[in-house]
Parts: C-alpha cells; structure tokens; sequence
C-alpha cells in the first residue's frame, strides 16, 4: 500500500517541476542584462548627445518606450538610412552596433540604432522575437521620417535575434530596400528548443515550455517564422551565417534563403569570420554600404566549406 508520505513526496516533486519549466519559459523571452557594461556606462543619452547623437524616445501602442539614437550623415542629402539592430542581451551601446553606425555616417548614411523592447533603455519586460518588435521599429521609423531626421531609402541589418527582427521588420515595411540578417532563427520554437536542450525534456515538455513562455510575453510563436517573412520580403535579402555557428546552426540560414525570392545571398563564413571579428564595426559598414549601392545578383548557395 502507498504511504501518505510517498503520495505527498510526489506531489512536491511535480509541483516543482511545474515551476521549473515555468522558469525555463519565462527565461526565453525575459532578457538577461546587458553584458556590455563598459558601453553602456560610457555611452549615455547624455554622453551621446554631447557628441552630436540626436537621442529619441518613441512610444509604442502598446504603452512600451523605444529609446533609440539617430545619427545624422555627415553629407546632405544622405544616400539613405541605415537601421542597425542588436542581438539578444545586448543594447545600441554595445560594440560593434555604435561603432559601425558612425562609421556609416561618415559615408554618407543617416543611422538609426534603436534599443529594442526590453533591452537597453528601452522599456517593456518581455520580448516576443519580432511580432510586436517588428511593430515598433516600423512605427518608428515612421515616426523619424515625419520629424525630418532621417532621410531616403531604408536598409535594415540586424544580428541573431536582431536579425529575425530585420526580417520580419522588412516583409511588413515597403520602404526597405534591403535587409541584411546575420545568423537568424527559423523561428521562436525552433531557437527555444536551442536554448533548452542540455535539460533532458520530452517534446512534449519542450511544447508546454514554449506554449507558456509566448504566453507570458502575449505573443502567437506561429507569428515569428523567418520563413513566411522571407516569402514576404519584396526587397533583397543578404544573409550571413557561420559554418560553424555554435548557437544557431547554419541550415537556419539555408532554409530562410530557400523561401526568400530574388535578388538573395547567402554567404557561409568558415575561418575567415575569426578575421573579421577583429574589424567587425569597418566590415558591418563596408557591407551594408556596397549593399546599398551595389545590390545583389541571383545566387544559390555555394557549398558551405566556401565563402560566399
């Protein structure tokens, strides 16, 4: 016969393992803070207005405060406008964001560098992997073209999840000309089921986490595939992955180039990515910039042990 005391050791058990995966859920889409110290100590509204850097607060619709710095092009008019999007856990302070959008100014580009929902100084608890953020930066944009300080045609870039956000940002905004995304997810279950493997759960356990965690930040999961964005994009997409990437394998990359119409690139970095690391904040601007001039041409992927 089962004792009273095994049938409530049970229950303990379950009831803890319930709050683990409700933990497991709401660290999915609850940023951790900002790793890049140093940056944003250094790099202020304050301190970035006493450099020319004009700093914006935008409000959203739903009540969410977008804190975003707009850099002017050094030349007028300007050949376009750069919007450059961070990572997950990172801020537009951090390196090489900053960095790279002076360096776009320079060349003659007016730069925007927002601080996504729930990141940097902009406000918001959760984020939803672009359905509401894709909103946000669409509105502001906007927002920058109506008061003047931004100008001409729109080129999106974003890394990791700040490049599902490009994407999605990019099938729902016509004034993108282009959109160049570095190491996106497929979409938030396929990156959540990264994030959670190493925990021994069963699929059905990885659902409910997942299930729970859209929940929490009030957001639908089937609204945040890359794919449907990229069959939406009418602009050309340049992706960036690589081949070795640790945290979000390159086929993510691969299946998003396979549902992006033309003009489209993939370009599979192998060893020569340990190079650039090193002038990350010069190559960002380089591509962006011979993007915008150059364009793309039509091109399937290469084998991925080439650069492409």
């Amino acid at each position: 016969m089962i004792s009273r005391t095994f049938v409530a050791g049970l229950m303990v058990v379950a009831a803890c393992a319930g709050c683990g995966h409700s933990k497991y859920a709401a660290e999915l889409v609850t940023p951790q803070a900002d790793h890049s110290l140093m940056d944003n100590l250094l790099w202020t509204d304050s301190s970035a207005a006493r450099q020319g850097i004009d700093c914006v607060a935008f409000e959203t619709d739903d009540g969410v405060t977008i804190d975003a710095w707009v850099i002017r092009s050094q030349t007028r008019p300007p050949l376009g406008t750069m919007v450059l999007l961070h990572g997950l856990n990172e801020s537009k302070a951090s390196w090489p964001y900053l960095g790279a959008g002076e360096r776009l100014a320079k060349k003659g580009y007016d730069v925007v560098l927002p601080d996504l929902r729930a990141h940097g100084d902009s406000t918001g608890e959760h984020i939803t992997y672009g359905v509401k953020e894709k909103h946000d930066i669409k509105s502001l944009v906007t927002d920058l073209k109506r008061t003047g300080k931004i100008e001409g045609k729109v080129y999106v870039f974003g890394v990791n999840y700040g490049a599902d956000v490009a994407l999605q940002y990019a099938a729902i905004d016509q004034r993108v000309q282009g959109v160049m995304a570095v190491a996106p997810h497929v979409d938030f279950a396929t990156s959540a089921r990264q994030q959670l493997r190493g925990l021994l759960l069963s699929a059905a356990q990885e659902d409910a986490i997942i299930k729970e965690a859209a929940t929490i930040a009030g957001f639908d999961a089937s609204e945040t595939s890359a794919l449907a964005a990229a069959a939406a994009i009418k602009c050309p997409v340049y992706l960036v992955h690589g081949l070795l990437d640790p945290i979000v394998p390159l086929d993510a990359s691969r299946q998003i180039l396979a549902a992006a119409g033309d003009p489209k690139r993939l370009r599979v970095m192998g060893l020569d990515q340990l190079g650039i690391v090193a002038i990350l904040e010069d190559w960002i601007a380089d591509e962006m910039d011979a993007f915008a001039r150059d364009g793309l041409t039509p091109r399937e992927t290469q084998p991925a042990t080439q650069m492409q």
